[in-house]
């Protein structure tokens, strides 16, 4: 220790010489030196992981090595008695951050369907219609998240930003196919029929511009515009196909007659 001390000269935190010959741990060990004894010291290794393999650096396998580490460390300072080091990587910082964006992706979720939840409720005044149209808008979102992974796509900026406003996007056509039904008459095979003659056009006419703004993002250079792109082409095609079909033909099977179902709040006229 004390030759390797002597080769850092006066200002020590460096190994000016290295640890031999070829000197490939001259960036990578040193100390800091105050007086006559030795304050802090660093070594640092490479692991040979392949940053590129995703199946090799993952999140999961990054959080595992950390906690190896971390295990390590305090087995290493009760065997020599020394306190208060750290271990860190340069992968730390985004396994963090990745770890913020999947957090906050499912929080924004659980709000956003609260509220869709309670919107539909209270403008269909109607228990069935809202369990059909929330699981018809769970349908819409499960198929999105499914196709996010079969795509490959891992949790990052963008897919968070993507899962937060999933929810939102995805209760537009329900919550109008809904409200269109619940103000139907006759059986629910007859008020189905209407609704669709009402709003399907509207729909199909949503879809049509929405899938027009989409090729304008595809044909960016910027990768994020071109992923937005196909995220919305994802929604709105498994949002059209669920409630124009899925939600529709429950509705038409199980869906209430005209004056079922229905929930008077206080201060609202039946």
């Amino acid at each position: 220790v004390t030759d390797w001390r002597d080769d850092a000269g006066s200002g020590g935190w460096a190994n000016v010489t290295g640890m031999d010959e070829d000197g490939r741990y001259q960036e990578n060990t040193g100390f800091l030196v105050d007086s006559d004894s030795i304050t802090f010291s660093f070594a640092s290794f490479t692991s040979l992981m392949d940053a590129t393999n995703p199946n090799d650096f993952s999140f999961d396998i990054m959080w595992r090595v950390h906690d190896a580490l971390e295990l390590s460390l305090a087995a290493a300072e009760k065997a020599s008695g020394l306190s208060g080091g750290i271990q860190s990587c340069l992968f730390y910082d985004w396994m963090v951050a990745g770890r913020v964006f999947l957090r906050s992706a499912v929080e924004n979720t659980a709000i956003a369907l609260s509220i869709a939840l309670a919107v539909i409720l209270t403008m269909t005044k109607n228990w069935k219609v809202t369990l059909i149209s929330f699981a018809s808008l769970m349908c819409v979102l499960s198929f999105v998240f499914f196709l996010m992974v079969a795509a490959g796509w891992k949790i990052n900026v963008l897919e968070s930003i993507d899962i937060s406003i999933a929810s939102g996007m995805a209760v537009d056509f329900v919550l109008h196919l809904a409200h269109s039904y619940n103000h139907q008459h006759g059986n629910s095979e007859q008020r189905t029929r209407s609704a669709l003659g009402e709003m399907g056009i509207s729909i199909l006419s949503g879809f049509g511009t929405t899938m027009f703004a989409c090729c304008a993002l595809f044909m960016t250079q910027l990768l994020w515009f071109k992923l937005f792109g196909c995220f919305i082409a994802m929604l709105i095609c498994s949002s059209v196909c669920t409630a124009m079909i899925g939600m529709m033909a429950l509705l038409a099977a199980f869906g209430p007659d005209e004056g079922e179902a229905v929930i008077n709040f206080p201060g609202t006229q039946k």
